[in-house]
């Protein structure tokens, strides 16, 4: 198995233990196999260009999510994830609504 394969498998890998999204696997090339409505395209390239060309794409039902993992990135916790405000923002709405009682007790300064 090469390096590519190995950082898109830990990727995959620690999704899947961290999220609680069931079904997270690696598929071969770049893509970890994730349900609808989630989408994650793994690189593992120097090249921004090729980060930047993968949150272009636009799946039609997915939420598009790109993940750098490249050789100058050395701790895979330092990965980074790449996606458009568009899909971004419900996630946060989603987090904010899950936390909204912490988020409340902050702003009242208790």
């Amino acid at each position: 198995m090469g390096r590519r394969e190995e950082k898109g498998r830990a990727v995959a890998r620690y999704i899947l233990g961290h999220s609680g999204i069931p079904s997270v696997s690696w598929e071969k090339g770049q893509n970890i196999e994730a349900p609808p409505p989630y989408r994650f395209h793994v690189t593992t390239s120097r090249s921004l260009d090729l980060f930047k060309r993968a949150l272009e794409e636009r799946i039609v039902g997915r939420i598009n999510i790109v993940i750098r993992y490249d050789g100058d990135i050395p701790e895979l916790e330092d990965a980074w994830v790449g996606m458009r405000l568009s899909e971004f923002v419900p996630l946060l709405q989603a987090h904010y609504e899950a936390n909204r009682d912490r988020v409340e007790t902050y702003r009242k300064g208790d």
